[in-house]
């Protein structure tokens, strides 16, 4: 025979805490907070503080350089990055530029954009009347500080750029708008 329940007797000392159970779903997401105050305006650009690389520079005697093309005489050269010894273009400032060239020629003439010892275009024309006429080609291309660019000629092809004062052979470069490359 069991007798009448007493009284619940004082509480005892609390237990160690359970094993950490699995996280639970994540529940919707609140609502969008308040609108944060305007920032400051910036600075305003300033054009003459941004990177202007430009050159252009034409044949009238120049040095022989190997297969190089070399245009002796500069026209413009915004940052002295262009040599009229060495007939190539050396980049201060990364970034995509534009070359682009008019080579008059007398006969046969393949001509080669190099960058970085690399043939990246070939512009060739064939001319077996021996006529003057001019050979042209452009591109875009993506430069860091110290690469080198260039035009160079195929020996195979029988160049034969033009080399007297009646028309000018042109070579032209400038930087597009500057990256971090």
């Amino acid at each position: 025979m069991r007798g009448p329940k007493g009284d619940p007797g004082e509480p005892g000392v609390p237990g160690i805490p359970g094993n950490k159970g699995y996280r639970g779903p994540d529940g919707p997401q609140g609502p969008p907070g308040e609108v944060g105050d305007q920032g400051p305006k910036g600075q305003v650009g300033n054009v003459m503080h941004q990177a202007r690389a430009a050159f252009s520079a034409s044949r009238q005697s120049p040095e022989p350089n190997g297969n190089v093309v070399v245009f002796d005489h500069i026209i413009t050269n915004q940052d002295n990055g262009y040599s009229g010894q060495r007939g190539m273009f050396t980049c201060k400032d990364p970034g995509y530029y534009y070359f682009s060239f008019q080579v008059v020629s007398a006969g046969n003439l393949c001509l080669i954009l190099v960058h970085k010892d690399t043939r990246v275009a070939t512009f060739c024309d064939n001319n077996s009347d021996s006529l003057l006429q001019v050979n042209s080609g452009g591109s875009v291309l993506k430069l860091a500080a110290g690469d080198t660019v260039w035009l160079e000629s195929d020996p195979e092809a029988g160049n034969k750029v033009y080399e007297g004062t009646d028309a000018d052979s042109v070579f032209s470069g400038f930087l597009l708008f500057p990256s971090s490359v």
